[in-house]
């Protein structure tokens, strides 16, 4: 092996330097040093500094500006939209390729672009990072604000984004206010020339053409500027990621959260924010041309709108509250990870995870359906608002003894139409402002969390390498005392909702003094949760110092942990993990970590991509690739904590000569502390010590300790019937040949570790399957009635406004005697006494129209039915948001539950092909936009084209020529609607799966933390969470500017709609009343301004559908059986006798077999061992009884019933398993053993004095309610086995499974559990799978598996003595 500083060749002959940061993904960079140079905060905000220029940054913008630009963007990599011309940039017009090629095929992920260098995560997060800094030294971490920080990153461009929205708001006021009371004028007076009218007709397309660009280009420049807030926020918290000092799963939740939900959230903020600003504009705008109207009449109507308005705000804002007041994600989180482990392991968690999951999402659906009832009432009072304002204006008008003409009252309306529009953007920008304040509230609070520092001074001795003097150590935690006892799922709640309020310390290792001398192997053994892990942790500085001191020699140090850490990618990368590649150092790792014959069996050796967690890996492989990894990294001083007990013998024997002490041995000059309970590893160390209750209780020579008969280490010597390394140097051939033996082919390995993805296959119907969840059709349809009547009663507002109007002074019309009026000439005498002969309009009246309305004796009626449709619509919208609000958050509370239950259903083949990302983002970003978008832009989308068709027919019968047209134009948005929409669901399913590597990495980084810590690695992570982050982010802005690219061109075809409109009413003059022409034309404004928006959101609730699809495709996916044939009876199994007939068994069709015939007769209360080299098939026989996994042919039987015709509610509730990896969940001591209160306390104490627990928990002060952190991480490795087999005695089943269930605790506490099962499970069946062979040395009989084939089976001391057998020569490999 090469030593420090000697370069050694790759494959390619020259020395490596591209470091790959994901799949696929890589970075030059000459050495390491380069790399952490390179994601330095400084060096990165320097860089940004160089680039970022004022001068440069104006040239940027200047050259935008360019109309067209010669680029050679199309053959860029880069996202085109920095680099494209003006009209190209404003109209998205490069990106119509992508659209094209997305409606004739379905695109990927390759054909997204990379984000260009001023957007990518990394440079945006060094500025954003220098503000924030700055934001902390000017005001302190109580007052700092992190919303102030993204204003003044994001100022710029967000001003650049409010002048273009004033500007929308002046061109939008411009066309309804001003052009259509011209062509109403124009309209009345027939003597107009008609040049006239077509100029405002030229007039009208230039307003709304201009404020069309105007408000593309401001969604645009907010997209830009919210995707360089997105990345700087992830790149910083994962930044951050990496320097807490405690990470666990309810960090995960969080992070999760704040990287996917908050980001979304964001988005819309930054993207609508403007609109805020936007919305004083237009308002002054139309205020003053409301004022020039009816001068004081209108403030009734303002104050109306502005009411109306103002309560929507206040709802949405206090909607963002409700929202993020619903329980944590990360409760769930947790509880979905029990679940997925309960469904093979305990049954009856199962049951009990279900009910506590559907607690959680209880309180959650009731929190959502109320915010989003007022969520849609407040949209609803929105939509209400101009014509409450209207009716109010009007009515105070007309009762002040005012006269009303069309001219006047349909500009008003059309005036409140434009008002509504500025206003209705209010209530959704205040909304999302408010929910983005508090996701920054919330990261806030994360990035002012402690930070690790190392405690350990680098000052020693030369000859010491670790020295601790009287030295005690902590472990820090989050949690708090636990509020109390309820009932079941509401405990779990609270047990979860205490934690994270005080940092608490807890003491593991006390005054603690040891030397261990450079180049020496420190062996440290002792009892379960003495402390063995913990004293690791602690040299890693992973435990607060309290007292003493701790000194470390200068130098890296490689750890290995007990349980492996394997992230998805290549064999060969988890094991350089960043490091350059080395021919002949990498070579000789694999070799001395015994991984040469296995890499030879795979189709792609080494670069075989491994799962997330190395799901495809067995424990033995994990451990091993661990190893290797600490290895090749050429450390000075090395931590292995365990790695032999996830091994068989002969492995272990093979790594403890080739890799940590033997004459060729890798390690064999380095400082090595080794944390085991193997006696063979302990009598070849330097020194041992012995540990226990977290104090070195001996220390020395192990030769000096075995003669100490009454010490620790003396006695867990005399444990072993055999003794470890064979001491015979006469004949040291023997020795090497059992280091050297070839071993087995390891099938089960092949077969597992070629990664596939589980793909779903697309549902039919999704939308008809959407609404049978809701409540089915006819609940459907009532609800959409009420819809279709609110839009009913606020069209035939307009139409009885038309009404009165017409009806003038009632000479021509009375509604109640339904025929002309014989009014008197008298009543009208006075006249030209009353009313102002200078007016236009009082000189058309004078030529014969239909008079003034304030003449008319039915004017109270019409007053009284104009008040009261606005009352009856106001019920009308209060019954439709009650009703959308129940229908909609009961199809997302049925579909919650429904992939929860499928999940849980789903086949071991099947999950171990799902990555934990993309489940985490099904349940977290999916889940959100299932429960809080859809709905929001379902509602919008149903309720605009109700209205907006009820509208369109009133054209159609006011200006018949108008259907011609119509035609056109609704052939032309339908097949524009097909195939944009198309291509806009096409871009979001490439988001949404650019969305799950985010996730992903997340999740893995979280696992593996103290590693990347260990080894130093955190630049090379943090590159690659970029490298995911960039790409994440091009498919989130490919989307918006999708989006926008396909409401422009709606937009276009609405203004079309509007000038037909416009030039029928100017060429027909004459042929209809000002009256109806005026509602004609206020209604088509409104198609106009509303069918872009309708549009933009049809498009995106089609694509924010596709979180409904992907949730119903894996809901469909195959699933586990539920029911059986057989009844089986209510005792049973009563003897526990298992048979096997020919059982094969295969991990999915087309692989290879993973047990083959295996037949085996168990008579009832036998304890039956299994042993085999890893991977030989052991843990496949559990998932045969269990059935995780159906049988390719053959039956097994359990007391003569065969298990394929029962059910496996049936089947697995009858069978107690121990698995090979132990899992806890957050919560109580109490509520993991019995979550049903099922059992007494004496009961659970004497479960635990038989579990060897009890002591542990009496030193805690709470007993049986004891804290256990998420994933039991304040237990060690063996202490959660052990609880895992109290678990086991409390259920008393007749048949018990362990699956290396005491691999990680000493000989002696090994020795009482399998006394404590002797006599616990006397009359019950046991099958335990083993790599120690002490652990079945005492059981009746013993099967030996090698590549899925049964080898041996015999009682142990027929096999011990057969000299030829397989059993035998792994006792004496010991």
């Amino acid at each position: 092996m090469a030593k420090d500083g000697e370069e050694e060749v790759a494959d390619g002959g020259s020395v490596m330097g591209r470091y790959e940061l994901a799949p696929g993904i890589h970075i030059a960079a000459s050495s390491k040093a380069e790399l952490n140079q390179r994601s330095n905060e400084k060096v990165c905000f320097d860089e940004y500094m160089k680039k970022h220029s004022w001068s440069k940054k104006v040239g940027n913008a200047l050259r935008n500006l360019i109309p067209t630009r010669n680029s050679k963007w199309k053959e860029s990599s880069y996202l085109p939209s920095s680099n494209a011309g003006f009209l190209s940039f404003i109209s998205s017009s490069w990106l119509s390729p992508l659209m094209w090629k997305a409606y004739r095929r379905e695109i990927t992920t390759e054909d997204t672009w990379d984000l260009s260098n001023e957007d990518r995560a990394k440079y945006n997060a060094a500025f954003l990072l220098h503000i924030w800094e700055n934001e902390l030294k000017l005001r302190g971490s109580a007052n700092a604000s992190l919303v102030r920080a993204v204003w003044r990153f994001s100022r710029t461009r967000v001003i650049l984004a409010i002048v273009l929205m004033i500007c929308t708001n002046f061109f939008q006021f411009i066309g309804p206010a001003w052009v259509q009371n011209e062509l109403l004028l124009f309209i009345e007076n027939e003597s107009e020339p008609q040049s006239k009218g077509l100029m405002l007709v030229g007039a009208l397309f230039v307003s709304q053409l201009l404020r069309t660009l105007c408000y593309n280009a401001v969604w645009i420049v907010g997209y830009h500027t919210a995707i360089r807030v997105m990345g700087s926020l992830q790149f910083i918290i994962y930044q951050k990621l990496l320097k807490l000092k405690s990470p666990n799963d309810h960090l995960l939740g969080k992070v999760v959260n704040m990287c996917t939900n908050d980001q979304e959230r964001l988005c819309k903020a930054i993207a609508t924010g403007v609109m805020i600003i936007g919305v004083s504009s237009g308002m002054r705008d139309d205020s003053t041309q409301l004022n020039g109207e009816l001068k004081d009449s209108v403030s009734g109507g303002k104050e109306a709108c502005m009411m109306m308005n103002d309560g929507k705000g206040k709802e949405a804002w206090d909607t963002a509250y409700y929202i993020w007041s619903t329980c944590n994600v990360t409760v769930l989180n947790d509880i979905f990870i029990l679940c997925f482990w309960a469904m093979g392991i305990a049954w009856e968690f199962h049951s009990h995870c279900l009910y506590t999951c559907h607690y959680v999402r209880r309180i959650e659906h009731m929190k959502l359906r109320l915010a989003f009832f007022l969520q849609s009432f407040g949209a609803t009072l929105m939509q209400s608002s101009s014509t409450a304002a209207t009716v109010v204006t009007l009515l105070g008008y007309t009762l002040s003894g005012n006269s009303l003409h069309p001219t006047d009252a349909f500009a008003l309306f059309s005036v409140f139409n434009v008002v509504r529009f500025s206003m209705g953007r209010l209530p959704y920008a205040i909304r999302c402002l408010g929910e983005a304040k508090v996701c920054l509230h919330r990261i806030k609070e994360y990035l002012d969390g402690p930070e690790f520092t190392s405690s350990y001074d680098k000052v020693l001795s030369p000859e010491l390498a670790i020295e601790l003097v009287e030295s005690t150590f902590a472990w820090e935690g989050t949690y708090d005392a636990f509020k109390g006892r309820t009932e079941k799922g509401k405990k779990f709640i609270e047990e979860i909702a205490s934690q994270n309020n005080a940092n608490t310390l807890t003491t593991v290792l006390h005054d603690l003094s040891l030397k261990v001398e450079k180049g020496s192997l420190l062996g440290v053994c002792g009892g379960v949760g003495s402390g063995k892990s913990s004293l690791l942790s602690s040299l890693v500085g992973e435990l607060r110092l309290l007292e003493g001191k701790m000194r470390i020699m200068a130098g890296e140090i490689g750890y290995v942990s007990q349980q492996a850490w394997i992230f998805n990618d290549s064999l060969r990368e988890n094991i350089l993990f960043g490091l350059p590649y080395h021919k002949m150092r990498y070579q000789a790792t694999i070799e001395a970590c015994a991984l040469s014959r296995d890499l030879k069996l795979l189709s792609n050796g080494d670069l075989t991509e491994v799962g997330e967690n190395g799901f495809n890996l067995s424990g033995g492989q994990k451990q091993r690739i661990n190893l290797a990894r600490a290895v090749y990294s050429n450390r000075e001083i090395y931590l292995l904590d365990d790695p032999l007990s996830a091994v068989d013998a002969k492995v272990a024997l093979h790594i403890f000569q080739h890799c940590i002490r033997g004459p060729k041995a890798l390690l064999r000059e380095k400082t090595v502390v080794l944390a085991t309970h193997s006696t063979m590893a302990l009598r070849e160390c330097d020194l041992v010590v012995v540990l226990k209750d977290g104090s070195i209780v001996e220390r020395g020579p192990p030769a000096k300790l075995s003669e100490m008969e009454d010490g620790k280490y003396a006695m867990i010597m005399k444990e072993h019937l055999i003794n470890g390394i064979p001491k015979n140097p006469e004949n040291p051939e023997k020795k090497e040949s059992l280091a050297t033996e070839e071993h087995p082919i390891d099938l089960n390995f092949v077969q597992h570790v070629i990664k596939e993805n589980y793909t779903p296959k697309a549902v039919k119907k999704p939308f008809r399957k959407y609404l049978k969840m809701c409540g089915g059709y006819c609940i459907s349809i009532i609800s959409a009635s009420t819809m279709v009547l609110f839009s009913i009663l606020r069209l035939f507002n307009s139409i009885w406004l038309q009404i009165w109007l017409d009806a003038g002074n009632g000479n021509n019309f009375q509604l109640l005697s339904g025929v002309e009026s014989e009014l008197e000439n008298e009543n009208n005498a006075s006249l030209p006494e009353l009313r102002d002969w200078s007016s236009p309009h009082m000189e058309t009246m004078a030529e014969g129209h239909s008079g003034l309305v304030g003449d008319n004796p039915e004017q109270w009626l019409y007053q009284t039915v104009y008040g009261s449709l606005l009352a009856a619509l106001l019920f009308s919208g209060f019954l439709k948001s009650f009703l959308t609000a129940t229908l909609l958050m009961r199809g997302s509370r049925t579909l919650h539950d429904k992939l929860l239950n499928a999940v849980l259903r789903k086949p071991v083949v099947v999950l171990d092909q799902v990555e934990s990302g993309l489940l985490l983002s099904l349940f977290s970003k999916d889940m959100d936009e299932v429960d809080g978008r859809f709905p929001y832009f379902l509602e919008v989308v149903w309720q605009g084209l109700v209205l907006a068709s009820l509208q369109i027919i009133l054209v159609c019968v006011i200006f018949p020529m108008f259907t011609i047209a119509l035609f056109f134009i609704g052939a032309m948005i339908f097949l524009m609607d097909i195939r944009m929409s198309k291509a806009v669901t096409q871009v979001k399913r490439v988001s949404c799966a650019l969305q799950s590597p985010v996730v992903n990495f997340l999740s893995s980084t979280v696992s593996g933390l103290s590693l990347i810590r260990i080894y130093e690695q955190q630049a090379v992570f943090k590159e690659r969470f970029e490298a995911y982050v960039n790409r994440n982010l091009s498919g989130d802005i490919l989307f918006c500017l999708a989006t926008c690219w396909f409401t422009l061109r709606m937009e276009i075809v609405a203004i079309v709609a509007v000038i037909v409109t416009a030039l029928i009413a100017v060429l027909t003059r004459g042929s209809v009343t000002p009256a109806e022409a005026g509602n004609a034309l206020s209604c088509i404004f409104v198609c106009g301004t509303f069918i872009a928006t309708f549009m933009r959101f049809k498009s995106e609730m089609q694509a924010r559908f596709t979180s409904v699809e992907r949730i119903m495709e894996y809901m469909e996916g195959p699933t586990e059986a539920e029911g059986g044939f057989l009844n089986v009876p209510q005792v049973w199994p009563e003897q526990g006798s298992i048979k096997m007939e020919n059982v094969c068994l295969r991990y999915g069709p087309g692989k290879p077999l993973v047990l083959k015939d295996i037949c085996m007769e168990v008579h009832p209360a036998e304890k039956i061992g299994i042993v085999g080299r890893t991977g030989a098939g052991k843990t496949s026989v559990i998932a045969a009884m269990m059935r995780l996994v159906e049988l390719d042919s053959g039956r097994v039987t359990v007391d003569g019933i065969d298990i394929s015709q029962i059910g496996l509610l049936e089947l697995r509730s009858a069978i107690a398993v121990i698995p090979q990896d132990p899992v806890l969940f957050a919560g109580t001591l109490r509520h993991n053993l019995d979550p049903f209160d099922e059992h007494s306390d004496d009961q659970l104490w004497y479960t635990l004095e038989k579990s060897n627990l009890k002591d542990k928990v009496m030193k805690d002060e709470r007993g049986l309610m004891m804290v256990v952190e998420a994933d039991g991480d304040n237990f060690s490795v063996g202490e959660k086995q052990l609880l895992c087999l109290a678990r086991a005695l409390l259920r008393r089943r007749k048949i018990l499974l362990l699956d290396e269930a005491t691999a990680s605790v000493d000989v002696m506490t090994d020795r009482q559990i399998q006394l404590t099962l002797s006599e616990a499970f006397s009359h019950c069946t046991v099958f335990t799978i083993a790599h120690r062979l002490d652990t079945v040395l005492s059981y009746d009989r013993i099967i030996v598996l090698d590549e899925g084939k049964i080898l041996e089976f015999d009682r142990p001391e027929v096999l011990s003595q057969k000299e030829d057998s397989i059993f035998r020569s792994m006792l004496d490999a010991r």
